[in-house]
């Protein structure tokens, strides 16, 4: 479980989640970039190695979503790889890529991580999340960019 010392550092675990609780806050009120400083904060907090990828993946998912908000397009990307080395099916890093992606014009890649997005969803079953939304909006979007986006179809899961 996520933020739980369950035998680890429980010093560290307490100042990174002070550090993204800060960052969380300033988020809110619409402080993004110091929201993305206070998150990358929390990320350094917890130092590398995968004792702590859950929380990391949190706090560079939050930091993407910032980065989305004043536009820097690459750091949101790389923010996202960030999650999706970990967890390749995080529908919410790859929606964000994927406007990170449209932002920058790149519309085959973005059209490529909404159509991941919905697969999931889709295999999900119950329908589609505010997500799926975001995800399907962003590839309508991309199809009117770029025909050659039209044909290509979402993947089916088992």
């Amino acid at each position: 479980e996520a933020w739980e010392a369950a035998g680890r550092d429980a010093a560290r675990l307490a100042r990174a989640r002070g550090l993204k609780e800060g960052a969380d806050a300033q988020f809110k009120k619409g402080l993004f970039e110091q929201a993305a400083e206070a998150y990358g904060e929390a990320t350094a907090a917890l130092g590398e190695g995968d004792e702590y990828v859950q929380e990391a993946a949190l706090c560079y998912g939050n930091r993407a979503a910032c980065r989305l908000q004043i536009r820097d397009y690459g750091a949101a990307i790389a923010d996202c790889m960030e999650v999706l080395g970990h967890d390749e099916g995080n529908v919410k890093a790859l929606v964000r890529r994927a406007m990170a992606y449209e932002g920058l014009e790149r519309y085959s890649k973005a059209a490529a991580d909404c159509r991941e997005a919905l697969s999931i969803e889709f295999a999900a079953g119950g329908g589609l999340t505010a997500l799926g939304h975001k995800a399907r909006e962003c590839l309508e979007r991309c199809k009117k960019h770029d025909p050659a986006q039209r044909g290509i179809p979402i993947p089916v899961r088992a």
